[in-house]
């Protein structure tokens, strides 16, 4: 998925000022007497799609088993999930529309915004491409972490952590 989104990302960063006709140089400023230019609107629309696509995944996530395609299954049960995701999209949607020079974005108009809905729920369809994939194809990835294995007692990073750790409850309980 972190491919898919890069792919994404990249082709944005090289297409999206052509798809909506915003012409910018890179020496552009970010305002303009206090109005947005088109380089503001190219990285706004950037970084609004770059969040829905993590958004869309979020609701990916959900579902993990390969043979489990129904990733909206019992959504509505989970309270906690439609609370985080809508909390997510609203403050993206504030940042966006009214963040102004704080967020450095730029207010996009309805199709922008339905743009970067759209391009960012292709998400779920990766997701789905990507349960399709044979478990022999990605059995030759290297693994660099055996979820089948206990954590690791002697990982070098581990003992360090619960050094520290250690450490510093033994310096507050004095």
């Amino acid at each position: 998925m972190s491919a898919y989104i890069t792919m994404i990302m990249a082709f944005l960063f090289f297409f999206v000022d052509n798809i909506w006709d915003l012409d910018y140089t890179i020496n552009d400023t970010w305002w303009i007497n206090g109005e947005p230019t088109n380089k503001n609107v190219v990285y706004t629309l950037m970084f609004n799609t770059f969040i829905y696509l993590h958004v869309f995944n979020e609701v990916n996530c959900r579902v993990v088993k390969p043979n489990e395609f129904n990733v909206f299954k019992n959504i509505t049960k989970n309270l906690y999930f439609i609370v985080v995701l809508s909390s997510i999209i609203g403050v993206q949607y504030i940042f966006v529309q009214w963040g102004g020079s704080l967020t450095r974005c730029a207010p996009l108009s309805g199709k922008q915004q339905g743009f970067c809905v759209l391009l960012g729920s292709t998400a779920l369809l990766a997701g789905f491409l990507l349960k399709l994939v044979p478990d022999r194809w990605t059995q030759k990835i290297p693994k660099f972490i055996d979820e089948n294995k206990k954590p690791a007692e002697n990982d070098r990073i581990m003992k360090m952590y619960k050094a520290q750790a250690e450490a510093k409850i033994t310096k507050n309980k004095k």
